[in-house]
């Protein structure tokens, strides 16, 4: 049986390379995306966010009692996507509760390390970091940003 460390280590590193890679790549190519975006809505309106949020808390139920995987995300998206795909606009979501969510999204994979996962992989640390740091001031480089201003 795979050790759930590991497992988690997987998706966290692809996503670690997508990350690094995919912006010099577009850069590189001179790709940029077509589509002009419009956000629908930018009012927070307390009863369209909660006409919002039953009906995707609902499908995460639904989701759950047929015993999905992530339940929770593929129920909510599985109501919420045929929504927006309909342009409906109950409600913009809040920056507070988007940042929770990104937040909790992040932790998720990160709960699944153990203290001795770390301890064989702490001398390859040293070696890694350098290379880090570089792709991140070249990134900014070519975004036009000084290496030490904030985003």
């Amino acid at each position: 049986m795979a050790s759930s460390d590991r497992v988690a280590a997987a998706p966290s590193l692809r996503i670690l390379i997508i990350v690094i890679t995919l912006p010099f790549a577009y850069r590189f190519l001179g790709l940029r995306g077509s589509d002009p975006y419009a956000q629908a809505t930018t009012i927070v309106d307390r009863r369209g966010l909660s006409e919002l949020l039953m009906p995707t808390l609902v499908g995460g139920f639904v989701f759950q009692r047929l015993c999905t995987p992530n339940a929770c995300v593929l129920g909510s998206l599985a109501v919420a996507i045929p929504l927006t795909a309909a342009e409906v606009d109950f409600s913009a979501m809040p920056s507070l509760l988007s940042n929770a969510a990104q937040l909790l999204i992040g932790r998720a994979p990160g709960s699944r390390f153990h203290r001795d996962f770390l301890e064989g992989r702490i001398a390859s640390s040293p070696r890694s970091t350098p290379a880090c740091c570089s792709a991140s001031c070249c990134r900014r480089h070519l975004r036009g940003c000084s290496p030490m201003a904030q985003d």
